[in-house]
């Protein structure tokens, strides 16, 4: 059982590397898009973030004996070229840095998502290094990227499952809850595209 929760440990973080990468592709071209200087150095900053996020998951990876490749992301590539579909369809202008901003804030809350289930599978683990680590990532990015204001999902506490009595199933049922809380953060698209990722291995 432990083994095989490690190996799911180890799968996230080879996803999320990957996903981090993605990110790193993407935001120079968003630089790019950008027109106010305001918003270029914002996004410059968020490359140089992320980039501190792959070194960390790299290293975490390694630690535990595994490459952090392995990963195609193949949802959030998809997410990538319908967002960057979308803000090729924008004016230029005041609008279009509204699009890329919101296009920005969208991934980076997803790959939210992936951070806070990485960290769960850690505590199972008991790996506390690692659950320190993805908690100041976690509470960084959560500061950077807010929820939109008055669109958060609600999750109704009647709906929280109720403790099982032997280990196992209580790990599945808190997982699973805890899953359905990082959806509820989420809305819009970035729902729709963080429930494919849950739907896939990658």
């Amino acid at each position: 059982m432990e083994e095989l929760n490690l190996s799911a440990y180890i799968r996230r973080l080879r996803m999320i590397y990957c996903r981090e990468q993605q990110l790193i592709d993407l935001l120079p071209d968003l630089v790019s898009e950008a027109m106010r200087h305001a918003l270029k150095e914002s996004l410059a900053g968020y490359l140089a973030a992320a980039r501190c996020r792959r070194y960390m998951i790299k290293n975490l990876a390694w630690d535990q004996g595994f490459s952090p490749l392995g990963d195609e992301c193949l949802a959030m590539r998809k997410m990538i070229a319908v967002g960057i579909s979308r803000l090729a369809r924008e004016e230029r202008g005041e609008g279009h840095d509204r699009a890329v901003g919101a296009f920005c804030h969208e991934v980076h809350r997803v790959i939210m998502v992936d951070y806070r289930l990485t960290r769960l599978l850690a505590m199972e683990q008991g790996l506390d290094a690692d659950i320190g680590c993805f908690d100041d990532v976690i509470e960084c990015m959560t500061a950077a990227f807010p929820e939109p204001h008055g669109q958060r999902a609600a999750f109704p506490a009647e709906r929280l499952p109720a403790p099982p009595a032997d280990r196992a199933n209580a790990v599945g049922s808190y997982l699973n809850h805890e899953r359905l809380q990082a959806l509820s953060d989420l809305t819009g698209n970035e729902r729709a595209i963080a429930r494919l990722h849950f739907q896939s291995p990658h």
